[in-house]
């Protein structure tokens, strides 16, 4: 497990990933009164195939933060 990236919003980042499976862990920032300074969301797992090209998009829905595909004429 390690931070790779701190997003605000409207940011994006990239990633060269190995092929395979990924599991991808987000969290939200907290830390004023009794938010704890970072909550772990639960991880999506993703199966990568060697010089694909993926794009997705960081939502809020009712299970926490998850990541949603972008179409590929995006």
């Amino acid at each position: 497990n390690q931070l790779v990236s701190r997003l605000y919003q409207g940011e994006s980042a990239s990633y060269n990933l190995a092929a395979g499976p990924v599991t991808v862990r987000m969290g939200m920032l907290g830390g004023t009164g009794c938010i704890p300074a970072f909550t772990q969301i639960r991880g999506q797992t993703f199966q990568l195939k060697a010089g694909e090209i993926r794009k997705y998009r960081i939502t809020l829905g009712d299970n926490g933060l998850q990541l949603l595909p972008v179409p590929s004429s995006q």
